[in-house]
């Protein structure tokens, strides 16, 4: 249990001081284990526990521009603290959208020509500091933890794809965007179910609204 509370604060290198800590998974043993890492790392936690029955009345009764409204200026009062830790809740379809699309309404009809979706009806919110590499790495790295790993196109894939853009991170190509895009292809066309078929979209979605991110890859092949 250390272990994955140590992963899971690693996961936020911006916390100085104040964190928040935002329990919706109703396991007491993580939720103290990651209050012992914060504290043990200096940062002082401050503990939410969100139910998620009241969560889900919410969601459903709620039109889901308001909610999104909602949500942004919840998070907006979190700015005081220096990151945020929410346990539970994870959303399947975390697409990457640019603030381009920040007006957009989230509808599947109004977010289909954005190549996204509503997802679970989660939605996380980031500061404009927090590196859109180091998001889609740790989303890619959740793709890849959550595979079954029963078929090839997604327990390869994914782990790739998460190497591919830790070491973009860091500076290094370790692969060509063609040759990127390639597996991208065999992942969606190939994988036996949804979780695989859909990791690629985050992928092609950060290709698409940030390429200057991908530039050392090369140039993308001609479709």
């Amino acid at each position: 249990m250390e272990a994955l509370a140590a992963r899971i604060v690693d996961a936020v290198p911006t916390a100085r001081g104040s964190i928040l800590v935002r329990d919706r998974c109703g396991r007491v043993e993580v939720v103290e284990a990651v209050v012992a890492e914060c504290r043990r790392r200096g940062l002082e936690p401050a503990i939410e526990r969100v139910d998620n029955e009241r969560l889900r009345a919410l969601i459903t009764e709620t039109p889901v521009e308001e909610l999104a409204r909602w949500d942004v200026d919840r998070h907006a009062e979190t700015q005081r603290i220096s990151a945020l830790i929410s346990l539970g809740g994870w959303p399947l379809n975390v697409d990457g959208l640019p603030p381009a699309a920040l007006d957009v309404p989230l509808t599947r009809e109004s977010l289909r020509e954005w190549n996204a979706g509503p997802g679970s009806a989660a939605m996380q919110v980031f500061p404009s500091s927090y590196s859109p590499l180091r998001l889609l790495a740790e989303t890619m790295r959740f793709f890849a933890e959550e595979s079954c790993q029963k078929c090839t196109p997604c327990r390869i894939g994914n782990r790739g794809m998460h190497h591919l853009v830790e070491e973009l991170a860091n500076g290094e190509a370790v692969m060509t965007r063609e040759q990127a895009e390639e597996w991208l292809d065999a992942m969606a066309a190939t994988s036996i179910c949804g979780l695989g078929q859909g990791a690629p979209f985050p992928m092609r979605n950060a290709f698409k609204h940030w390429p200057d991110l991908f530039e050392p890859l090369g140039e993308p092949a001609i479709r």
